[in-house]
């Protein structure tokens, strides 16, 4: 049985004071129970079975918080104190321009018990990461705010449940997601956000995986599913979830077929797999070509990242049962569509989001088997992320732009 699928699990937030006094805010999975302080320590009382180590254990008497296992809230555990190591890292006090970075001291990470702290070697900058600094896309921050989540690097510290399991051990070289920030050197995740590594492979180029490929799996291989022989269009062949997105499509046995702004990016897009590139500065009414392509048929699968200033010459471009797989508006939000031909041609419009936690193994073995690789256009060192944040929204790159903490 796992935590959050049995019908009597309720959860409870609440403060408490572990690991040397360290201030961690957790939420506590539990059967039945009522939380109560007793001298500022937080108690539990349970009338029914609380989880520990993966066992369902009775417990009658009032139990001290400590001696039995809380699942850390993602959004609030590992809280750092003023008295953790300092540690270099990029934030924000405030959203605004690039003058909103601040390079600096922070306190180090502290991960909960299914978390593990990095020592961040290199992490990758998003789109989501500019939404964040801005404040567009709906993006608000609360407090002060470290950006980013892709991060590669070294295990430095096994929270107390990834220990008992003995799936990731101290010195592991490591790539993932992360939790509370990326642009420092130190970071946390959670134990099943994060793959090991091939002795081989670069921390910078590493960085490059996570997100991108866990978008464009997610998207091809489970939402669209796609098929052996089939037409894909992958949108935007520069950007980091394109350059994945060809390299899947193209290991999966399928056609590729991808847009670029120029015939130099459209190389590119060929070495990692694509067969056929069509300059969208030159053929603005993309889907023409995509038509010329392929017969006049169209392509059976096209992934969509970029939003209504393209879903027009998308929508055009499907064949007939074709499936548009979305996870990505990074350039308007709100498209009109004609029903119509959506029903008589039998057309599927698919979201997908991403989950590291289910792909990201498979991921993995793709890398070690050399089937796919992270594409770096170009690494900044840590304290020139503004410079970074530039060239991301300048477009004037190819596959992913890094930070390196050394």
């Amino acid at each position: 049985m796992t935590m959050g699928h049995h019908p009597a699990i309720k959860r409870l937030p609440f403060h408490s004071s572990v690991e040397g006094g360290r201030a961690q805010e957790w939420e506590c999975t539990r059967a039945v129970a009522l939380c109560r302080g007793s001298g500022g320590a937080p108690h539990i009382e349970f009338t029914s079975f609380f989880l520990k180590w993966g066992k369902w254990l009775i417990a009658p008497e009032p139990l001290t918080l400590n001696r039995y296992l809380c699942v850390p809230d993602p959004t609030r555990a590992g809280i750092p104190t003023p008295g953790d190591p300092p540690m270099k890292a990029i934030y924000l006090n405030e959203q605004g321009d690039y003058e909103k970075f601040i390079y600096g001291d922070l306190p180090e990470p502290v991960p909960a018990p299914d978390e593990v702290l990095i020592r961040i070697h290199a992490a990758a900058v998003n789109r989501r990461d500019t939404f964040e600094r801005e404040g567009s896309h709906g993006i608000r921050i609360r407090q002060q705010h470290v950006p980013g989540i892709d991060l590669a690097g070294t295990v430095e510290q096994l929270g107390d449940y990834v220990a008992f399991t003995g799936k990731l051990a101290k010195g592991d070289r490591v790539m993932g997601v992360g939790r509370g920030g990326s642009y420092a050197e130190y970071g946390r995740a959670h134990m099943d956000f994060v793959a090991k590594i091939p002795d081989w492979l670069s921390y910078e180029e590493a960085a490059a995986i996570p997100t991108v490929y866990a978008a464009a799996y997610q998207a091809l291989l489970i939402r669209a599913e796609i098929r052996l022989g089939e037409d894909v269009l992958v949108m935007a062949a520069g950007s980091g979830v394109g350059s994945a997105a060809i390299q899947l499509a193209h290991a999966a046995g399928c056609r590729v077929l991808t847009t670029a702004s120029s015939d130099d990016k459209l190389e590119k897009a060929r070495a990692l797999g694509a067969d056929i590139g069509i300059n969208y500065r030159e053929h603005p009414k993309f889907s023409e070509q995509v038509l010329a392509h392929t017969e006049k048929r169209g392509v059976d699968v096209l992934y969509e990242h970029i939003g209504s200033s393209v879903f027009e010459q998308a929508y055009r471009s499907l064949a007939v049962g074709g499936r548009m797989v979305y996870n990505g508006v990074t350039a308007g939000h709100m498209a009109e569509i004609h029903l119509g031909r959506l029903w008589t041609r039998e057309m599927k419009l698919i979201g997908a989001t991403f989950h590291p936690s289910e792909d990201l193994p498979a991921i993995a073995r793709l890398v070690e088997r050399r089937t796919v690789r992270g594409v770096v256009d170009r690494v900044f060192p840590l304290a020139e992320a503004a410079a970074a944040h530039k060239l991301l929204e300048s477009n004037q790159f190819f596959g992913k732009v890094i930070l390196a903490t050394g």
